[in-house]
């Protein structure tokens, strides 16, 4: 569809390319080809009459008017999402509900911020609580004393036969800059021979899986501790690449490689037989799946790729 000579698939397309800033990344995100991407690129530079995006030595960054249209992009979009979203007899911008989701503090790190921001914009009258991933509170889910069970697909016994799929997350090993004593890859064995820290809950985390060489224990912290702690620490950990994307740019931490691939999680949402025929509970699934799916953009300084 074109509207004043824009052809508004195209908008989509503008808001990874300027959070990308990379032809090749922002393709494989599209699902599109790169000369496509690239194709969409020029019609949007003839009709704003902006490069949008100009390189400068291996990079890609934003022109003053392509960081001006960024935000209001994001803002219009989120809105046609939340329409698109609506099901008959809710009202996604005057709905006053609120929806309870067992997950870890991992998962309202990476996860539910995300979703509040959104639902800021769409639905300012519905409020999230997330209760914390305990027993008690999974006890609470089973009775439908809570709407949302988020975990780990596989890892626990589903509580309800109606679950999706949220995103699937990768894990890698993280050291501080000025930890002398771990050099830029390690075997399992070494690993664990490391002072070292994980999360409590075990459930969530690969290295009970992972490698068969004895181990020690490991300090356990909440997930958002963790960057913090090896940053300041000459302990070692494996941790969720989404989690450390959100640190990443303010610690001085170091991606350490593996000579032995740590298992992938797929994270899933359990929700209750009830909720089949609630047109909000259907609502905040599709927000939740389409949050999840939206791939971190945040960079490690210095490590973006080169331009295609």
């Amino acid at each position: 569809m074109r509207f004043r000579g824009l052809d508004l698939n195209h908008l989509v397309t503008l808001e990874v390319l300027l959070l990308e800033r990379h032809l090749t990344r922002a393709s494989r995100r599209l699902n599109l080809t790169q000369p496509a991407v690239s194709h969409a690129l020029t019609r949007l530079r003839e009709h704003f009459r902006d490069p949008l995006l100009v390189r400068r030595g291996r990079e890609m960054h934003r022109t003053v008017f392509g960081e001006q249209l960024l935000e209001p992009l994001q803002q219009t979009l989120v809105r046609i999402h939340g329409l698109a979203s609506a099901r008959p007899g809710f009202d996604a911008a005057t709905a006053n509900r609120t929806y309870r989701i067992v997950a870890s503090d991992y998962v309202s790190t990476v996860l539910l911020g995300d979703l509040m921001l959104r639902l800021s914009k769409v639905a300012p009258c519905v409020k999230v609580e997330q209760l914390p991933l305990t027993d008690a509170n999974i006890g609470r889910f089973r009775v439908e004393e809570a709407d949302a069970l988020i975990c780990p697909y596989g890892n626990r016994t589903p509580l309800s036969p109606h679950q999706r799929s949220l995103f699937v997350e990768k894990f890698v090993c993280i050291a501080s800059t000025g930890n002398h004593r771990v050099g830029p890859s390690l075997s399992v064995d070494e690993f664990y021979s490391l002072p070292r820290v994980g999360p409590p809950y075990k459930r969530y985390w690969p290295d009970s899986n992972w490698g068969t060489a004895p181990r020690a224990s490991a300090i356990a912290l909440p997930f958002a501790s963790i960057p913090w702690f090896v940053s300041r620490s000459d302990h070692v950990a494996i941790v969720p690449e989404r989690l450390l994307a959100v640190f990443e740019p303010s610690l001085p931490l170091r991606r350490i490689k593996l000579t032995t691939a740590v298992p992938s999680m797929r994270l899933t949402v359990q929700w209750h037989p009830a909720a089949q025929t609630d047109p909000f509970h259907a609502w905040m699934l599709d927000q939740l799946q389409s949050v999840g799916k939206h791939r971190m953009t945040a960079l490690r300084p210095g490590a973006a790729d080169a331009p295609g």
